[in-house]
């Protein structure tokens, strides 16, 4: 059977016994409960002719409970073309017998494959294969369904990505082997494979969570992790990436019982991780109640370095990187007896070094402690107070920069504070009228790191005729974010 219609032909009925099926242009659908049964393989996609930038150029789609394609071997979705496969409305896509090798293929002969579940909000169909599995790059499998329990068996390899746009929850059951990115941008997306390869990036409002483990998983703004599948869980997790913004989701459960998040195979932690980006300073949290009352439960956050606190309704929270610790529950009026609670708590920023040190002088990083201005009004910017370890409220500049005069030269020296270089650059700026400044460049200018103390940056400017002057400043600039 050879479909080479660019329009769309619909199925319905039982059609048994077909040899072959080969979709070279425009879109096969079964649906009404009708069924195709192919003794050999599905073919969506056959077409080398085709224009290969116009997206899709042919789809098989099953739509609607009852409706099903089944194919002895394998179904190939893209071959020598793009090609789509579209399970709607409980359509099933059944590939090989039991007892063999029962995949569904993404792209061959340069084709490129996607299988869709769902689709325009519409709610999903499934497949019945052990694999889905893209050869060639640029494979992808598509969830795009509202709907709260879609379970896929089948496990995922090869180059494919994976795309979560629906509001609905996924869950994968089965072996994802070196595959490539996946985006979680809404919905749910849970995983119970022992090993997941992919590089995982969640956003807008999408949750990631289940049971297997996250060799690397990055939450950006709005994005949420919440370990188990329907309750308690321990999620583990590789390198993780967490930005302002993104969320946890952490289930209380009876007999102190909680979610955990771990990255090595100690039990008994709450969180066990290490944040990355950035590599030092503090990361701030926000506790939300999602479930408990003021009179309920008040969980204590005790990381390692002991900072603690009370839960009542709202609570700030900041640790040091590492962030290391655990929950420990404490029972009022019965405690939980059987009954879940889920607490939430969002990443509200990070403190790079520079915030941390404004904050220690009671500054607001933002406001008047930003690197800009002058909280003392001593003349001098923050953020030159900071790279030269002055008090930026004492109203009396410390550890300013030398001169030194010599028969030929201005020898100009200051000693910066070690690992600025992310954040601030420094140099010499030379005038002779206070109006124009000029910037000191190599071999003027040299620097040297010395252990324990910092920066020594050295300027030798040449001196000018008697009577004229000459005058030297250090320049610190704020380097974007």
């Amino acid at each position: 059977m050879a479909d080479g219609n660019r329009g769309t032909t619909t199925l319905s009925g039982q059609n048994t016994n077909i040899p072959n099926v080969v979709i070279t242009t425009g879109g096969l659908r079964v649906a009404q409960s009708g069924s195709l049964s192919v003794s050999n393989e599905i073919v969506i996609g056959d077409e080398r002719t085709q224009d290969m930038s116009g997206g899709a150029l042919a789809f098989l789609e099953i739509d609607g409970a009852g409706s099903k394609i089944a194919a002895e071997r394998s179904i190939i979705v893209g071959r020598k073309a793009n090609a789509e496969l579209r399970l709607k409305n409980g359509g099933i896509a059944e590939a090989g017998r039991p007892g063999q090798l029962r995949e569904i293929v993404l792209g061959d002969d340069f084709g490129i494959g996607t299988v869709i579940f769902g689709g325009g909000g519409t709610n999903p169909g499934n497949v019945s294969a052990s694999s889905i599995r893209s050869i060639e790059a640029g494979g992808k499998v598509i969830f795009d369904h509202p709907a709260a329990n879609l379970t896929v068996s089948a496990g995922f390899s090869g180059n494919l990505t994976v795309e979560h746009r629906g509001s609905g929850t996924t869950l994968l059951t089965g072996n994802l082997v070196n595959i490539g990115t996946t985006q979680v941008t809404a919905g749910t997306l849970l995983y119970t494979s022992p090993s997941n390869s992919s590089a995982i990036t969640v956003s807008g409002s999408g949750s990631v969570g289940g049971s297997g483990t996250l060799s690397r998983l990055s939450l950006a703004s709005g994005g949420c992790i919440s370990p188990g599948i329907n309750g308690i869980g321990i999620q583990r997790v590789g390198i993780f990436n967490v930005a302002a913004g993104a969320k946890f989701r952490i289930d209380l459960g009876p007999n102190l019982t909680c979610d955990q998040i771990l990255n090595n195979s100690a039990l008994g932690t709450f969180i066990d991780m290490a944040f990355n980006p950035p590599a030092s300073g503090n990361v701030n949290f926000e506790f939300r109640n999602r479930g408990m009352t003021q009179n309920g439960v008040y969980p204590i956050m005790r990381p390692y370095n002991q900072l603690t606190a009370s839960f009542l309704s709202r609570l700030r929270f900041t640790a040091n990187f590492p962030l290391q610790g655990y929950f420990q529950q404490t029972f009022v009026n019965g405690g939980f007896g059987n009954r879940y609670y889920q607490l939430e708590f969002v990443t509200t920023g990070f403190d790079s070094p520079y915030a941390i040190w404004a904050r220690s002088f009671s500054l607001n990083p933002a406001g008047n402690g930003a690197p800009e201005q002058d909280a003392d009004h001593d003349g001098v910017k923050n953020m030159v107070e900071y790279v030269l370890r002055s008090s930026p409220i004492s109203g009396i500049p410390e550890n300013l920069p030398r001169m030194d005069l010599t028969t030929t030269t201005l020898i100009f020296r200051f000693t910066a504070r070690p690992g600025i270089s992310e954040a601030f650059a420094t140099g010499v700026e030379y005038s002779t009228d206070l109006r124009t400044w000029t910037v000191a460049t190599f071999p003027a200018v040299s620097s040297l790191e010395i252990s324990g103390q910092g920066i020594l940056t050295t300027a030798a400017l040449p001196r000018p005729p008697a009577g004229a002057p000459l005058f030297a400043r250090i320049r610190v600039t704020a380097l974007a974010p």
